[in-house]
Formats: structure tokens, C-alpha cells, sequence
């Protein structure tokens, strides 16, 4: 059953030796989606630079990923391990340029250091100094957090990750204004949602296959998402995967699409799915 929710997006700003991290940081907050998200009225939205920007010309880089990635973002987490990453014109690397802008707008900030152990000839000791330099500034300016494996950043950000969306007076505030507008409305038909363009085109093959489903199968050669005999990604880069998948989470945690096999491999559009669709079908 389908049902409106308040998305937050989450930035995740990292450098390139914590992509495993990001990616467990990504499973973490969909897995919040998925115990939370319907009690709560609340979509956990993971976005970062890599998934959420394209190539474009007339501005510096990380500006422009800045105003079209990072500005609309409720939330940003950092995850520093040995490298600080590829320095800007304004920071010594674009993570540290996202995770300062995003604090001097007043936003809530989560910001964790890997002590993980490596070999030493691995490590390239400007880049750390940058890290433990980077580091020494964010605790003078709140509380970070350090780990020491994969398993324990896991269970410590579930753990914070909750913490912050139930306690910090950020998301309190948007939530009891959202709460008062909805209730306020009688007509949930009034309630409008907005997909993604990925999303939104999903949801529309859907509705045009003759049983209104959604392929997503893996096997050893790599992944394949179809519907109604289009083919949107197979064996694609992390980052096509990577939009598709959110495209799907996206339209189940609204109650479009319903998993059939418990898989997460065959979906089928609901009947609030294809009413959405007719509804809405000048904007898909």
C-alpha cells in the first residue's frame, strides 16, 4: 500500500580507499528504509558524487557537484581512512570541501576515521597527515567517531544513524512541520509524489508489460533489469547499477512495485502502482 513519507537525502563524502565503506554506509541506510521507513513516514535517500552527477562543462568540478549533489542534502556522512583525497581550489581534497560547505549551512554532519590496520608501505604518509589533520579540525567543531573493521562501522553507524534521524532537532523540526500539513489535508489524493526520472521510468515499462512486471536478475556474469522487453541495465558500470537500484528502492519503499519472490528479483507494479501511473501519465 502505497503511503507519503518526507525523503531526506544523505550525502556520502568519501575518498577513493573507502569505497567498500561507502558502500556498506549505502546497505546501512536502505536497510533503515526498510525497517523504518513506513512506521516513520520517513525515505533515507543515499546520494554521492560518483551516483549523482554527470559530466559538465562551465564551472569548477566541485562546485558544480556542490550546487547540484550537495546543496539539497539533509544529511552528510564522511569516511576517512588513510587518504584525504584529490585536492580543490578552495580544500585540500573534494570530501573535506563537501563535508565543510555542508557544515557552514548549519546541517547535521556524521564524520568517521578508520583505524583499521595496513601495511605500511601502502600508506602514503601526505595523505595521512592531511587525514590526521582533518580529523584534529572536525573535533574541535563536534564529535567524530572511529573504528577499527568493516563489521564494527556497520554496527556503529545503524546505531548512530537512528539516533541522529529520532533525536536531532534538524530532522524534529522538519518532521513536526510535515506532520501538521499532512494531517491537515483531508484528501490524500491531493498528496502529490515525485519520482526520480529513473524511477519514473521504470514505473511507466512496467505498467506497458503485459503482466506488469519487473525483472531484475544476477547471476555470474553480472546484473540485468528489464521490463516490458526494455532492457534499462545489464553488466553496467557500479555507477548505472548503482541509479537502477535506487530507482527500484525507491518505488518499492513507496508501495508502486512489491517484491513477489522475496528475492528482490521479480517485482510486480500494485494496484496503487498502475493507478499512480494513470494519474500521472502527462508528467511520465
Amino acid at each position: 500500500m502505497a503511503y507519503t513519507a518526507t525523503v531526506f537525502r544523505v550525502m556520502i563524502a568519501f575518498p577513493s580507499d573507502v569505497t567498500e565503506l561507502r558502500d556498506i554506509a549505502r546497505e546501512v541506510i536502505n536497510d533503515w528504509n526498510n525497517i523504518h521507513s513506513k512506521e516513520k513516514i520517513v525515505v533515507l535517500l543515499p546520494v554521492d558524487w560518483i551516483t549523482h552527477s554527470a559530466p559538465e562543462l562551465g564551472g569548477r568540478a566541485q562546485g558544480i557537484i556542490n550546487e547540484k549533489v550537495l546543496s539539497d542534502c539533509d544529511l552528510l556522512v564522511g569516511i576517512f581512512h588513510n587518504r584525504i583525497g584529490s585536492p580543490t581550489s578552495k580544500e585540500v581534497s573534494g570530501s573535506v570541501e563537501e563535508i565543510k560547505e555542508h557544515h557552514g549551512l548549519g546541517k547535521p554532519a556524521m564524520v568517521y576515521f578508520s583505524t583499521e590496520s595496513v601495511n605500511a608501505r601502502d600508506v602514503d604518509k601526505a595523505q595521512l597527515d592531511s587525514v590526521l589533520a582533518f580529523e584534529k579540525w572536525c573535533q574541535s567543531k563536534g564529535i567524530t567517531h572511529n573504528f577499527d573493521s568493516q563489521d564494527r562501522f556497520r554496527e556503529d553507524f545503524n546505531r548512530h544513524l537512528s539516533l541522529t534521524i529520532n533525536q536531532h532537532e534538524y530532522f524534529k523540526s522538519i518532521l513536526d512541520r510535515n506532520n501538521l500539513a499532512w494531517f491537515s489535508e483531508p484528501d490524500a489524493d491531493e498528496l502529490k509524489v515525485e519520482l526520480s526520472e529513473s524511477a519514473r521510468e521504470l514505473l511507466l515499462a512496467g505498467s506497458e508489460d503485459s503482466h506488469g512486471m519487473i525483472y531484475y536478475m544476477r547471476s555470474f556474469s553480472g546484473k540485468r533489469l528489464s521490463s516490458n522487453e526494455t532492457v534499462f541495465s545489464e553488466n553496467g558500470s557500479p555507477r548505472e547499477v548503482a541509479k537502477w537500484e535506487e530507482a527500484i528502492t525507491e518505488l518499492e519503499n513507496l508501495g508502486l512495485i512489491e517484491d513477489i519472490n522475496g528475492k528482490s528479483e521479480i517485482y510486480k507494479l500494485t494496484n496503487t502502482g498502475f493507478d499512480f501511473v494513470d494519474m500521472s501519465n502527462a508528467q511520465l
